[in-house]
């Protein structure tokens, strides 16, 4: 889905791809960080730090190095979806790439 709107020709669409990259990232990083045993309550927005932050912390490099592109990603998707700067295609299918990117890397770990 994100893959297709970032091909899109409208703003909105890569918006919404930018969005629908992140949100597939991180519920396979949340995952991944509920079946090692941690228990994840709904924080709201804290949820996703405490996503990112549990991997850098309990995964060793190679979990550090995911929490930072999850955050990443999440700067981007918070840029496409609240704030009111231009975006490009370029920028939605940078996201899709690196979206895809961590979910292989999160699936390796598991």
């Amino acid at each position: 889905m994100a893959r297709d709107l970032a091909q899109g020709s409208t703003e909105a669409q890569w918006r919404t791809a930018i969005s629908r990259a992140y949100y597939a990232a991180f519920w396979v990083a949340r995952d991944l960080v509920v079946e090692s045993g941690v228990p994840v309550r709904d924080l709201g927005e804290n949820t996703h730090n405490a996503i990112w932050d549990n991997l850098e912390t309990d995964y060793n490099e190679a979990g550090e190095s995911l929490g930072i592109m999850g955050r990443d990603l999440k700067k981007s998707r918070i840029r496409a979806d609240y704030r009111d700067v231009p975006l490009q295609a370029l920028q939605a299918e940078q996201s899709v790439r690196v979206a895809t990117r961590l979910i292989s890397a999160l699936r390796a770990l598991s």
